[in-house]
């Protein structure tokens, strides 16, 4: 059983769920996710990586956490916040969890995403990717972090670039920043990359 501590999760396109629980179980069975098999962090990083530069089978898998400080991250492609279903399933995890958050940073300049949901509802979803259809995406009011943020930034360009680079921070504030986790990070349980319902293109 891999033992080893939590490291940061990063990738050159990094999307991951965050759910308030720590029943890894619970979390399998509300994604319908299959096959799980226990991963300590390094291997778990480096699949994450490897399936985001794949993308004919980038969405067949995703890494599970254990519980970090109260949350279980599930991180994958799979987990675009941008994607049609993404706000329908978030509505069914948060109605089961309480919350649920979608997220997406892209680290060589390629923006943000964030869809959160709480008690059975999308709340908010944003995207600020450099798409065409970003502002198509939008569900909801600024988040008070969003307003906060926007405030700081006092102009468009610089409300630009911060935008872009913001989904990280907001999931630091509203949750789990998997750029942040370490051996510091309360931790209970193992690690698994599993199966999604997503079937690979033929």
């Amino acid at each position: 059983m891999p033992t080893d501590a939590p490291a940061p999760i990063t990738a050159c396109w990094l999307h991951w769920l965050a759910l308030p629980t720590g029943d890894q179980a619970a979390v399998l069975d509300a994604m319908d996710l299959t096959d799980p098999r226990p991963t300590g962090f390094s291997d778990a990083v480096q699949a994450v990586d490897d399936d985001a530069h794949d993308p004919d089978h980038g969405y067949d898998r995703v890494f599970v956490t254990p519980e970090l400080d109260g949350w279980t991250l599930v991180v994958g492609a799979w987990c675009d916040p941008t994607e049609d279903d993404m706000p329908a399933l978030c509505e069914q995890l948060s109605t089961r969890f309480g919350k649920a958050q979608a997220y997406y940073y892209g680290a060589q300049s390629d923006g943000s995403a964030w869809l959160v949901a709480e008690n059975g509802h999308v709340v908010r979803r944003a995207a600020f990717t450099g798409e065409p259809d970003d502002e198509e995406l939008t569900i909801g009011e600024p988040l008070p972090f969003e307003v906060q943020c926007r405030a700081e930034a006092g102009d468009d360009d610089e409300w630009d670039w911060l935008s872009s680079e913001l989904a990280p921070k907001l999931a630091e504030a509203l949750s789990i920043n998997p750029h942040t986790l370490g051996p510091h990070t309360p931790t209970r349980g193992h690690g698994v990359l599993a199966r999604t319902p997503q079937l690979p293109e033929a």
